[in-house]
């Protein structure tokens, strides 16, 4: 993927942020959804792995990233999200942060502080170009998703 193409998804994916922090995730459409939850899953796993994601305000939404990397076709690694929830009691991390950060303490206590290597280490092999297939699928839902500020520019 260019670099334009790819500072054209994240303009996209940016606002979007900033309505789920004032407004809730129920603000946005179903392809907005697909959008905020790839996009932040995806940049948070790929930066520091499983335990970032759920340790930092991404892992509000972790519930949510399966069925949206499903939706753009990237059911490998979703498969392997839906492995790191299950580590979790009810098979999702608690949507609020403290209690998130005890229920991640209490997992690497019980099963150590390696609990989500091999779930980031598959996430990593697998070949899906998950900006690539955000890109295809933000194309195909552009009327469903706001438009990104500043100049208009291909996702």
């Amino acid at each position: 993927m260019s670099t334009e193409r790819f500072d054209a998804l994240a303009r996209r994916a940016a606002p979007l942020f900033d309505r789920v922090e004032s407004s809730g995730l129920s603000s946005l459409t179903g392809p907005e959804r697909v959008l905020f939850s790839v996009w932040g899953a995806a940049g948070q796993i790929e930066n520091g792995g499983f335990d970032q994601f759920f340790y930092n305000s991404s892992g509000d939404y972790a519930a949510e990233a399966v069925e949206a990397f499903r939706a753009i076709g990237a059911v490998a690694k979703a498969a392997v999200i839906a492995r790191a929830l299950a580590l979790f009691p009810s098979a999702a991390p608690p949507r609020g942060r403290d209690e998130r950060i005890g229920a991640l303490d209490a997992l690497t206590a019980r099963a150590g502080e390696d609990v989500f290597e091999s779930l980031d280490e598959a996430f990593y092999a697998s070949p899906e170009d998950v900006d690539a297939m955000l890109a295809v699928y933000v194309q195909a839902h552009d009327d469903e998703i706001a438009p990104a500020p500043g100049p208009a520019a291909d996702v």
